[in-house]
């Protein structure tokens, strides 16, 4: 992921607007409500609110990490992947795939994330 100027390398935006009203959930990006895992530590500035779906499992997803930069650098990897079976297949909507393909292009790209880790850990850390 390439950082924008003036904007945090993040996956989610923050959960809040400048007023404080909830934005999008911290999990999964939907539409969030009042009802937040909390500040995290002292640091932190921002309430994590949640989608209704994911506050159901708020037990779960209070223990719940962000990816960190290593990761979402990997995310980079799977882009590569995407475009390259995009160009072999000549197809870009993804409606025309039939389910074997679309199954095998996710296969590839979660693949892609995971060998993209392993080679940023091992040759370009730290970055």
């Amino acid at each position: 992921m390439t950082r924008l100027p003036g904007k945090p390398i993040l996956p989610i935006a923050p959960t809040e607007d400048e007023h404080g009203n909830p934005t999008v959930c911290r999990v999964c990006s939907m539409r969030a409500f009042g009802v937040g895992v909390g500040y995290q530590h002292r640091g932190d500035k921002d309430p994590g609110y949640l989608c209704l779906e994911c506050a159901a499992l708020i037990e779960t997803v209070r223990d719940m990490r962000r990816f960190d930069l290593y990761e979402l650098k990997a995310l980079d990897g799977c882009l590569e992947e995407l475009g390259a079976i995009i160009d072999e297949r000549g197809i870009s909507d993804l409606n025309h795939f039939d389910e074997l393909d679309a199954k095998m292009m996710c296969k590839r790209i979660v693949m892609a994330f995971g060998d993209t880790l392993r080679r940023l850990l091992r040759s370009e850390a730290p970055f």
